[in-house]
């Protein structure tokens, strides 16, 4: 296995989720141990332990200020923690089931959330209290964002159908099928001008599943790169701050970063033992965080 920048345990079940903060100095991992932790980048060091969740927590996401981190998790909540304190400030309820994505807008001003009951919720992050209510999607939501107005808000489903709502009316401008049954996991891109699904597909000549990246362009859902590489079902995915590097983690335990358009392979990592689940970049693009099934974060030099 590959040696990381940084190897950091502690948690006792799968770490399913990873957020760097705005400035890139702290990084939260969290994941079926119900358990958020805090860590120093420059040290290693683990800053502390957030509870509060009663299930499993899916995902993680900082406000631009990095002042809230918030949680979601397979309680159906979402906790909001002070960054400064590292103490609770707040929970968000409204989901009927997991919790599973988060995205705040760029001017902080809205978080929204995404979950196992197919919908999209709106919420202020000046008060905590919600605003909408999308609604249309067959699947659960696995990937959000907003454009960088926050008009827009981009909606990955399970079936990788995609939606793009109209964030004030919670309107569905656009409507794009699915490419697959299943997929694991989605990623839109910074400028929203495309989004990665990831999944596996059984390979009739090879008599195994295959992992596959598919690349489609938005708004019309053109399909431009279907990207190779790993050995088994694609469960993690993420697009650096420029939209043009991506990474995904597999069955396989390995990472792949690649340039987009185009898919060249950048680095290939043999990254964990067991399936990796989640994947981020650092605000600059810099480091790279990975964890799963291991129970082990990495954090990896991904300008290599």
């Amino acid at each position: 296995m590959t040696s990381s920048r940084l190897t950091l345990t502690g948690h006792t079940n799968w770490v399913y989720a990873l957020a760097f903060s705005p400035d890139g100095k702290t990084l939260a991992s969290a994941g079926w141990d119900q358990i958020i932790r805090v860590w120093d980048i420059s040290t290693g060091r683990l800053r502390a332990t957030l509870k509060g969740h009663t299930a499993e927590v899916y995902c993680l996401a900082f406000s631009p200020d990095g002042n809230t981190l918030a949680s979601g998790s397979h309680d159906n909540t979402i906790r909001l923690w002070e960054v400064e304190t590292l103490e609770p400030r707040g929970e968000l309820k409204g989901h009927a089931n997991v919790v599973q994505s988060l995205a705040y807008s760029s001017d902080g001003r809205y978080l929204a959330s995404g979950g196992y009951d197919k919908t999209a919720r709106l919420w202020s992050a000046a008060n905590d209290q919600p605003l909408a209510e999308f609604s249309g999607h067959a699947q659960d939501i696995y990937a959000l964002r907003f454009s960088a107005d926050h008009r827009k808000l981009v909606s990955i489903a399970a079936d990788s159908a995609v939606k793009i709502w109209d964030s004030a009316t919670t309107k569905s401008l656009t409507e794009i099928a699915g490419h697959a049954r299943w997929v694991h996991c989605g990623a839109v891109a910074p400028k929203l001008d495309r989004i990665a699904t990831g999944y596996g597909d059984f390979d009739k000549q090879r008599a195994a599943t295959v992992g596959e990246v598919v690349i489609r362009n938005l708004p019309d859902g053109a399909i431009t790169d279907r990207l190779h590489g790993h050995e088994n079902w694609v469960y993690a995915l993420a697009y650096d701050h420029t939209g043009e590097r991506l990474a995904s983690g597999g069955w396989d335990g390995s990472v792949i970063i690649r340039q987009l358009p185009g898919g060249k392979v950048i680095r290939k990592i043999s990254a964990h033992k067991d399936i990796v689940l989640a994947t981020t970049f650092s605000p600059d693009g810099k480091l790279l965080a990975t964890a799963g099934y291991d129970q082990v974060v990495r954090v990896w030099d991904a300008l290599y």
